[in-house]
């Protein structure tokens, strides 16, 4: 068990290129299993021009989001959790209305619980008094019809590149990274410069997105679960601000995330875009009295559906190269059959991209191949590669299939046959990629 207390909110700023620059920096102090002071710093210098447009809810739920990310981020799952995978965690929380979100700490305990796979215990607690800084309006803001979050992956990519085919107004493409990790910024800049040669003054950033900080120590953890929460908050800043509601370009195989084995049901799972957490967020949105919703237009489209159904195939293509969706793209120890990939080639990510972009020109570069995958079965290589080839040899008829689902928690939910028929369009995606590697006779083999 590790307790985080948080200590009061300040906000620094400073001058950097003739622009001010706000840095909100939030003190957390951890206690039992682990025992150590750092910080969660959160670049604010330009969401808060939307302060006086949105409820103050939605700037405790993106302060919230960076001391979780911050949290998460901090605590090794590997050393500190109860089973290899699962920590505890109790947490107080700073909030300006206490009457407003103590009703909400089971709603926001099974959020967090769900969305990271631990579990978490949250407090409440009145915040200290602190001045949002005020920012005018930019004007270009003022246009925007359409808000969507991106990442810098080929996700986001298809779908601002749809939303400027049928938006008549501005799109603002809703962002944020980690200073300690450098890829996802890169992306997010190279993929977002090509966009606007692709569709001249057709979207919108934070010019610095929004930043956060957590503090690098010998016990950091890797992964980063919670960062959607980041995501959804300055989404929900931005899209409550300008009447309009969030979209979630996500293909419905990455969201649902449909267990390859028994073991990867629970906190092994990702889930940063999960037609649950997607729900538990909007739940949360209307009990904060929030209009804005969120919604994942992709959400029973395989990957390479979406990537059928763009609407301007030709500049997908271009772009595609300087988008990432590899969830190892620093391990190029792994990278057997070319060292200087952009994609690691061995998590899941990088199998459904590979697999949707068959029959185009795709000029991603790849660590490994399949089949090298395949010859290197021993230690920790190609865990996920055999939990893929393992979960396709699979005799799964649609009844398994829902019956899964029902235990991850679809019982009740309305689309169960729409999800049964999207794990069985994912299984054929995936098996048209092992026999365009040449592969074919690998899923009939047992042994």
């Amino acid at each position: 068990m590790i307790e985080i207390v948080v200590g009061d909110i300040r906000i620094d700023s400073s001058e950097q290129k003739n622009q001010k620059i706000y840095l909100m920096r939030i003190p957390l102090l951890f206690k039992g299993a682990i025992n150590m002071r750092t910080y969660a710093e959160i670049d604010i210098s330009e969401i808060c021009q939307f302060k006086d447009l949105v409820p103050n809810a939605l700037f405790d739920m993106l302060i919230m989001s960076g001391i979780v990310y911050s949290v998460d981020r901090t605590i090794s799952r590997k050393r500190f959790s109860i089973n290899g995978l699962t920590r505890e965690m109790i947490i107080n929380l700073p909030t300006s209305n206490l009457t407003l979100w103590n009703p909400l700490t089971k709603s926001m305990n099974e959020l967090l619980s769900f969305m990271t796979g631990d579990l978490w215990s949250v407090k409440f607690r009145p915040t200290n008094n602190y001045d949002l800084p005020s920012i005018p309006l930019s004007e270009k803001c003022k246009e925007v019809t359409a808000v969507s979050l991106f990442s810098g992956g080929m996700d986001s990519l298809i779908g601002a590149i749809d939303l400027a085919q049928i938006e008549s107004g501005k799109i603002f493409l809703a962002s944020h990274y980690d200073s300690t990790m450098g890829g996802p910024k890169g992306d997010q800049e190279k993929v977002f410069k090509m966009l606007n040669e692709c569709y001249p003054d057709k979207f919108i950033r934070f010019k610095k997105a929004v930043r956060i900080q957590p503090q690098k120590h010998k016990n950091s953890e890797l992964s980063s679960r919670s960062r959607s929460l980041m995501f959804f908050a300055i989404a929900a800043i931005v899209a409550e601000a300008l009447g309009t509601d969030i979209v979630i370009p996500e293909n419905g195989s990455v969201s649902l995330n449909y267990p390859l084995s028994d073991s990867r049901r629970s906190a092994c799972s990702t889930r940063t875009t999960h037609p649950i957490l997607v729900n538990q967020f909007n739940n949360l949105l209307l009990c904060l009295g929030v209009k804005t919703r969120a919604n994942n237009p992709y959400e029973f489209q395989t990957k390479g559906e979406m990537v059928q159904g763009c609407k301007d195939p030709s500049t997908l293509i271009k772009i595609v190269p300087q988008s990432n969706s590899c969830g190892k793209r620093s391990q190029h120890q792994f990278m057997l059959d070319n060292h200087f990939a952009s994609h690691c080639g061995r998590c899941m990510p990088c199998m459904y991209r590979r697999a949707s972009l068959l029959g185009y020109d795709d000029l991603t570069t790849y660590g490994i191949e399949p089949l090298t995958l395949y010859h290197n079965r021993k230690g920790k290589l190609s865990n996920d590669f055999f939990a893929m080839l393992n979960f396709l040899r699979k005799d799964l008829n649609k009844k398994d299939i829902a019956e899964e689902l029902k235990i991850i928690g679809f019982g009740n939910f309305p689309d169960l046959e729409q999800y049964v028929e999207l794990v069985v369009r994912t299984r054929k995606e995936l098996k048209s990629l092992l026999v365009n590697k040449g592969m074919k006779d690998f899923l009939l083999n047992t042994n």
